[in-house]
């Protein structure tokens, strides 16, 4: 029950934190609430006791974890202005496995998903309702910010694709799937919210999310064989009525009522990211292999030509490139060490399912998502995004679940150990000591990001530039080197 109010309150302030009638704008926002979930859901599961019968493998895949845990937690030991980003990432990573732990020990997981998928099922067709509704208002004023009426409540259309990323391979799974999937009527409602999802991914040219939501599928598709063909049948069928949607409401109706639609059209190209992604990596090779720093992205001197005279962001838009240029190619190794971890865990799972022919549908989604995340990441910051990484938890915390799910072979009962529960109490208290440190670091950086955006408007920028908050520490480095 614990998870599916998480999953409500992080899909609430996800997709709709830009309705919420609060004095902090919605960016800053959802990284507040992102932070505490985050915190919360990495001790919270560590005090409870534990239950006669619980498998020893409990928190197994920690131990595939722990040296990137380590490596993100020694960004700590830098220099930095505001220490906030290496504990968020750690926070991160540490809850989903915590408390997919916790998960994994219910008696109803599989029904606990279900609901998890109706709450992102009804969220994203209430999302796409809207959508609809600023669509038929671009219309009437000449179609001007369409890509903004579409993709609303986010910095930009490139902060929606992240959510699409996490969010579309679930709408395919909850047609099925879901609790409410019983129902003819919620049936149809998923459906035409997974298509209406497509037709803004089309409309808003999201290249990223595409590429990533096609590698995902293939994955999916070739781990689980004949059991994920009912996921991929739900995805084609949404994807198809999301291209027909573009054709008719993206350029026929646009075309038929103003004559042309050629700015709505699909567009090419990687959008500025090539120096970026070269400033990022020269960076990488400053320091190596331990990087330059947590931030050193928001405050380094400019290394490349292309870098100095182009545009310049709060990210190189690459996940890994930054990581291997903050934290170091260290981390990256951990990094992969930790995916064949969980690769390994997922090669036993789905023998399961292989051999007992069970349906894959609703954990394929899943996997789907998170792999289409995981490529999306490496050209985008869909793991900075405060957003994104709230529904990134759940789905994340849900595939760790599935990962760590006790085999039902193994009916021994494990033996309780006082030391093992006193040390994980112990951990608990320094989670809940550390994040009392890092909410105070959080809230001093947020008060310099409302000094920062006074200064980006002095000097006549009127849009922001958003990482951890919608702009913080920028411009104050920039300033001095008439970067921006």
């Amino acid at each position: 029950m614990l998870f599916v109010t998480l999953s409500v309150v992080c899909f609430s302030v996800a997709l709709f934190a830009a309705l919420f009638p609060v004095n902090v704008d919605y960016y800053s926002l959802q990284r507040f609430v992102f932070c505490a979930v985050i915190w919360l859901a990495a001790w919270i599961p560590l005090i409870e006791k534990r239950r006669r019968g619980e498998s020893d493998r409990k928190y197994s895949m920690l131990l595939w974890f722990a040296p990137l845990l380590v490596s993100f937690l020694s960004g700590e030991l830098y220099g930095a202005t505001y220490r906030v980003e290496p504990l968020m990432f750690f926070f991160f990573f540490f809850a989903t496995i915590v408390f997919g732990s916790r998960l994994a020990q219910s008696d109803c997981f599989e029904l606990t998903v279900a609901r998890f998928l109706s709450v992102a099922a009804l969220s994203s067709f209430v999302y796409a309702l809207v959508a609809l509704m600023n669509y038929s208002f671009a219309l009437l004023e000449g179609l001007e910010n369409f890509d903004f009426a579409l993709a609303w409540g986010v910095p930009n259309k490139r902060y929606w694709s992240h959510l699409a990323t996490w969010v579309i391979p679930l709408l395919a799974a909850a047609q099925k799937k879901s609790s409410l999937a019983s129902f003819t009527s919620i049936k149809v409602l998923i459906f035409i919210s997974g298509g209406a999802w497509w037709w803004i991914l089309f409309s808003t040219s999201a290249r990223g999310a595409a590429i990533g939501l096609i590698v995902g599928a293939l994955v999916g598709v070739f781990i689980f064989r004949k059991s994920s063909l009912e996921w991929g049948r739900c995805f084609a069928l949404q994807l198809l009525t999301g291209l027909a949607s573009w054709v008719l409401l993206t350029l026929f109706i646009p075309d038929l009522l103003y004559g042309s639609s050629s700015s709505l059209g699909l567009k090419s190209g990687t959008s500025g990211r090539i120096p970026l992604w070269d400033e990022a990596w020269q960076m990488s090779l400053l320091r190596f292999p331990v990087g330059l720093g947590p931030q050193s992205w928001l405050t380094h001197p400019p290394i490349t030509d292309a870098y100095a005279n182009g545009k310049q962001f709060g990210h190189p838009h690459n996940m890994y490139l930054l990581w291997a240029a903050e934290y170091g190619w260290i981390l990256i190794c951990t990094m992969v060490l930790a995916a064949l971890g969980a690769a390994r865990k997922l090669r036993a799972r789905r023998l399961e399912y292989l051999v007992a022919k069970r349906d894959a549908t609703l954990i394929n989604g899943i996997v789907v998502s998170t792999v289409a995340a995981c490529v999306h990441a490496s050209v985008s910051a869909v793991f900075m995004a405060p957003a994104s990484l709230l529904i990134g938890f759940l789905v994340l915390t849900t595939l760790f679940a599935w990962l760590q799910i006790p085999d039902a072979r193994n009916s021994r009962i494990p033996q309780q150990y006082r030391w093992e529960q006193r040390f994980l109490r112990t951990v608990a208290m320094l989670s809940i000591l550390l994040g009392v440190l890092w909410f105070g670091e959080i809230y001093r950086y947020y008060q310099g990001n409302l000094v920062d955006r006074s200064v980006y408007k002095g000097q006549g920028m009127m849009l922001y530039t958003p990482r951890f908050w919608s702009h913080g520490d920028y411009p104050r480095q920039f300033k001095k080197s008439s970067g921006l």
